[in-house]
């Protein structure tokens, strides 16, 4: 059967207004109506670097019958359908790819095909709400919001550009306007227009031709790379990382956007930490309201979130910790460390004892066992993430094999006793500070892992 969609691929094939119109109309319902079709949204969330996370997508869906008529195709054949997936930030996407069933790769529609269909559904709703002609200042305008780019200001806060001007004009948001003001009233007091024109106006909607029957039951999965950013910043989040650093409460708070959360009857977040750290969330915002987390936790690695009726159109606030592993370098760091304070010490009581005939054995000492165990501390083909959350714990954990070294050039170095000792007396009060750092973040990252192992045992 000939796909309704064929002028848009095809540029021998005339798209004719009734055409545009029914392509718009169901553009629109099946946008509207997401959470009647699209039964399951899963998204997983893994760490690509230490500020690039990998977002995967899988999507159940079961195409409504009502949608194929208005397109005039009874269902029973074969046909291929344009379905919206998702909506994306305005910009490029880095690393997407796009599979069906089986792993089958299908192409995106273009940007130009998808302007196209946004063009049509907003116009189509436009006709709707005003149950007359679109004025053609309001078709320009509309133009504006689907084909012109938004990019956000972070000294406003705020998206810029021509498309949000558009935006402004259609939903009387400008005095600027002052051509066809009752038709944009009656559009910016619509139910469903200023939604879908707030929606292409910071985003694009990304859609996928596919061959489905009425009821036809599918998934789709999809993947892109995208950058994030700490819940704090500046000073503020240095400041947090030394106090954290002292306490021995070294992690990592993360905030994950979620807009098309509300865009399914359910949704599934799943987040994946590196190898050598844990995750858990206990906070989720929607818009500006709090609401409390329902985690459920199949290891330490991995966590799943589940949300269902969220209010259309609001945006989902995930805050993710990163915490270290108890297994990770703050318990050999801290093994090495004790052991330095125990091989320093026992170096400055026999100084102290005027021992001084075996120097040179505990001299040797020194520079062996605590080396050998730094060695450990600096691993190879570590994740990004891993690096960066624990680099102040890395650095720490390597202090004790430096210190060593300082303490045997102390005591091969012919220095005065009253010198010796208050050099090897700093070293150790060093020691001392670095091992009560690494003592309490293993404590109480072991402490952590200790009560979640009770959790999933119950």
């Amino acid at each position: 059967m000939q796909s309704p969609y064929l002028a848009l691929y095809d540029q021998t094939v005339p798209l004719t207004d009734d055409q545009k119109r029914r392509l718009g109309l169901a553009t629109a319902m099946l946008l509207v109506t997401w959470p009647l079709w699209l039964h399951r949204r899963v998204e997983l969330v893994a760490f690509e670097d230490h500020d690039v996370i990998r977002r995967s997508n899988s999507l159940d869906f079961t195409f409504p019958t009502r949608v194929l008529h208005l397109l005039e195709v009874d269902g029973s054949d074969t046909a291929n359908i344009a379905v919206p997936l998702a909506f994306f930030r305005k910009g490029t996407l880095v690393h997407f790819s796009l599979s069906a069933e089986g792993s089958a790769t299908v192409p995106m529609l273009s940007t130009p095909q998808l302007s196209v269909l946004a063009e049509a559904a907003l116009l189509v709703t436009a006709e709707i709400a005003l149950s007359t002609t679109v004025p053609q200042s309001v078709a320009a305008d509309i133009t504006h919001v689907v084909r012109d780019k938004a990019r956000f200001d972070p000294q406003v806060s705020n998206f810029v550009g021509s498309a949000m001007d558009a935006r402004r004009r259609l939903l009387l948001k400008t005095t600027a306007v002052e051509d066809d003001i009752a038709a944009r009233t009656i559009l910016s007091n619509d139910e469903v227009f200023p939604s879908l024109v707030k929606a292409f106006s910071t985003q694009f909607m990304a859609a996928v031709l596919l061959p489905v029957t009425a009821d036809s039951r599918r998934v789709v999965h999809f993947a892109y790379d995208e950058r994030f950013y700490d819940v704090t910043d500046g000073l503020l989040r240095g400041f947090r990382t030394f106090l954290r650093l002292v306490t021995g409460n070294r992690a990592r708070r993360v905030l994950i956007l979620a807009p098309n959360a509300s865009d399914s009857a359910s949704y599934h977040f799943e987040a994946e930490a590196p190898e050598g750290l844990q995750v858990s969330s206990r906070r989720a915002y929607i818009e500006s309201a709090e609401m409390e987390v329902e985690e459920r936790r199949t290891s330490f690695q991995r966590i799943h979130l589940h949300y269902s009726k969220l209010p259309r159109g609001s945006t989902l606030s995930v805050v993710l910790r990163l915490w270290p592993r108890s297994s990770t370098i703050v318990r050999a760091g801290t093994l090495a460390a004790i052991l330095t304070v125990l091989g320093v010490g026992y170096v400055f009581y026999r100084i102290t004892e005027h021992a001084d005939q075996s120097v040179q054995d505990a001299a040797a000492i020194l520079l062996v066992v605590p080396t050998l165990l730094s060695l450990y501390l600096v691993r190879s083909n570590e994740h990004p993430m891993t690096t960066h959350l624990l680099w102040p714990l890395r650095i720490i954990a390597t202090a004790p094999g430096v210190l060593s070294f300082v303490a045997a050039g102390v005591m091969v170095g012919g220095f005065s006793k009253r010198l010796s000792l208050f050099a090897l007396g700093t070293v150790i009060a060093l020691l001392l500070a670095g091992t009560s750092i690494l003592g309490q973040t293993w404590w109480r990252a072991a402490r952590r892992e200790h009560r979640r192992e009770s959790r999933l045992s119950q």
